[in-house]
């Protein structure tokens, strides 16, 4: 890096600093020589400031106030790369080909949209992604609706074995938030043309699993979304417990499986015997 970028570079981080305390300052470990060593070019070093300025979360702050710059940039590299690579200029061609990918991937509501932002929706290995920039109470409502959870700067849901099939993840994702009256941005086909249609597997969010752990390994474990209330049915069952948000029976409960609320859908491996259960008053947990 010249002098010159050096100057720059002190300069725009003076400014994130002016507003710190001096013992704010002190718990950083502020060494610029070697944040910037760290950094290795003045365009990452101008990322990482940009990054720095996007984080508004005050328990990024205080999670990270004895961790020296340096270290912190080093654990960034992943979202440093990629802002460096978004701010590159692009062949006229390419912006083109861009614009097109993105008109054909956005999804409208039927009628007039509840903001002008647009949900930008991926799938990063195991996590679903969604991207909207804005602070929206009735979005932020939807999303923990649906099982996401806020992980700056996007919405994120890991994927696994009980959310079901990753397209179908999206489409629903995705035809929630049009339905909701916002737009939304997906460029997976097939999971865009099942949002439109409407023709995807809902996420199953009642499940009766084995736990593996803790202090009721070897117990059933019952689990269901907040926007359910099966508390009560399901506490009713012998020896069950209650305990962070889920309810344990020991093996050899009893479980009506026509109590309405309560009832539940096996995994996959276990459907031949489904006919057979729903023709059932009881199931042996």
């Amino acid at each position: 890096m010249s002098r010159d970028d050096e100057e720059k570079a002190k300069s725009a981080f003076s400014e994130i600093l002016s507003g710190m305390s001096l013992n704010e300052r002190l718990s950083m470990k502020y060494q610029f020589d070697i944040t910037i060593r760290a950094a290795v070019t003045d365009e990452r070093y101008s990322a990482f400031l940009n990054i720095l300025r996007a984080t508004t979360r005050a328990s990024w702050w205080i999670d990270n106030r004895g961790t020296a710059l340096a270290q912190i940039i080093q654990a960034m590299h992943t979202e440093i790369d990629a802002a460096v690579e978004a701010s590159k200029p692009v062949a006229e061609e390419t912006a083109t080909l861009i614009r097109d990918a993105q008109a054909e991937a956005l999804l409208k509501p039927a009628y007039e949209a509840k903001s002008t932002q647009i949900a930008e929706i991926s799938l990063v290995g195991k996590q679903l992604r969604v991207a909207f920039p804005e602070k929206n109470e009735t979005f932020r409502l939807l999303m923990r609706g649906m099982g996401f959870s806020w992980t700056d700067p996007v919405w994120a849901k890991t994927m696994d074995v009980t959310t079901g099939n990753p397209v179908d993840r999206m489409a629903e994702t995705a035809h929630r938030i049009i339905g909701a009256g916002f737009m939304a941005r997906l460029y997976d086909d097939d999971a865009r043309a099942k949002a439109i249609s409407g023709q995807f597997e809902p996420e199953q969010t009642r499940w009766i699993t084995k736990a593996a752990a803790g202090s009721y390994a070897g117990w059933c474990m019952i689990t269901w979304p907040k926007s359910d209330d099966l508390y009560a049915p399901a506490k009713r069952l012998l020896g069950a417990r209650y305990k962070d948000g889920r309810i344990y029976v020991p093996p050899g409960s009893i479980l009506s499986w026509n109590a309405g609320a309560a009832r539940r859908r096996l995994p996959d491996e276990l459907k031949p015997a489904h006919a057979e259960i729903r023709s059932t008053k009881y199931l042996i947990l």
